[in-house]
């Protein structure tokens, strides 16, 4: 590969820091022929971010590729894209599968991939967490499975906000009685 990546990383936590880190290490083994430049920004100052977009692209000519860590970022880095003039020049990603991101890659706008993981779930792993530890013991860790959401696979799915609410983007809801028999002791 020889992508030019424009990565938007937020540093609101270190969760995301830990991300950003990942992502940049991850492209220098993977993909040492890729250039990787970084933008970060606080929640609190999202606001700057389009423009912030737009003063990286243009110092870096050759970018291919713009990469949300989040997908906040998308809508600020799309208007900071077409800022640019880089709307034909380059192709957007972005972390999270909301409901507006999938709508926008339905839509043939600049987003053109979303990874994303199921909302509903991480509500029941959060609220597993939470008992655990009002019971005395750690939260376990957990991994979970992501979907990649691109043109050719949103077309079919209800992009609502009730089909947002279900696991309809992810499949079936069964593990939901997995934590109803582990909170029971079962």
């Amino acid at each position: 590969g020889k992508a030019k990546i424009l990565y938007i990383g937020v540093t609101d936590s270190p969760t995301t820091k830990q991300e950003a880190a990942y992502s940049k290490s991850f492209t220098a083994q993977h993909c040492p022929g890729c250039t990787f430049t970084e933008i970060d920004y606080a929640t609190a100052s999202i606001n700057k971010l389009s423009s912030a977009v737009s003063a990286a692209l243009l110092s870096n000519p050759g970018t291919t590729d713009v990469v949300c860590e989040v997908d906040a970022c998308e809508p600020l880095a799309a208007q900071g894209i077409q800022i640019a003039g880089y709307g034909n020049k380059v192709k957007l990603y972005s972390a999270n599968g909301n409901l507006s991101s999938l709508q926008q890659i339905a839509g043939g706008h600049l987003l053109t991939t979303d990874i994303g993981i199921s909302a509903t779930y991480f509500g029941w792993l959060f609220s597993d967490g939470i008992l655990r530890v009002l019971k005395g013991h750690v939260p376990v860790a957990s991994t979970t499975v992501e979907r990649v959401f691109t043109k050719s696979n949103v077309s079919g799915l209800a992009l609502t906000p009730a089909a947002y609410a279900t696991e309809a983007w992810y499949g079936s809801n069964s593990f939901e009685q997995q934590f109803l028999n582990a909170w029971a002791g079962k």
